[in-house]
């Protein structure tokens, strides 16, 4: 009885699946559930203290608990893999986009990005930007056996700085002001 009323249940189950992707994995899952219920009573020859329901009952509670422990974890990994692989493709696109602009530079961008909880979101802090010039390299003064601090200011200013900032901006949805160019 228990059979017939498990085949009768899973054909109309089956009749009302729609006809895509889905309709084979919902196949699968009733096959495992008949393959259960027609399974039952040989278990039930060889142990008489078989109870199947003790058994998913045992199994749906161990595996809610342990998605329950787990699901912060991977929500917390799959953020930060997430961010990590965001800022690496705007940092590609960046360099990409500057050194198709301007071809006699050439161009290393660092995109820092956080995941906003409240919004869902990523949004960008920061993006710095090396620009190296092709050719000839100036040589940096050098001091041996001098204590003092020498102030290196490295920011770029002029048109490049204009040029990189505005393509950066509008191609990255930010302020300028989160921009910062340095020369190498």
């Amino acid at each position: 009885m228990r059979i017939c009323t498990t085949v009768f249940f899973i054909t109309a189950v089956e009749m009302i699946l729609p006809k895509n992707s889905i309709k084979k994995y919902g196949k699968f899952a009733l096959g495992l559930i008949l393959v259960t219920v027609i399974i039952d009573p040989f278990i039930k020859v060889f142990d008489n203290n078989f109870n199947l329901e003790r058994y998913v009952a045992q199994a749906s509670s161990y595996m809610t608990s342990s998605e329950n422990k787990d699901f912060s974890d991977y929500k917390k990994e799959s953020i930060e893999k997430s961010s990590r692989v965001f800022a690496e493709n705007l940092s590609k696109i960046g360099q990409g986009e500057l050194e198709r602009i301007m071809p006699e530079c050439s161009f290393q961008v660092d995109v820092e990005v956080e995941y906003n909880e409240e919004s869902t979101e990523f949004i960008i802090q920061r993006t710095k930007v090396l620009v190296s010039s092709s050719g000839i390299k100036q040589i940096k003064k050098i001091t041996i056996g001098n204590s003092q601090e020498v102030s290196n200011n490295n920011e770029v200013s002029g048109e490049v700085q204009v040029k990189v900032k505005d393509t950066l901006s509008q191609l990255l949805n930010i302020s300028p002001d989160k921009i910062k160019i340095y020369k190498e």
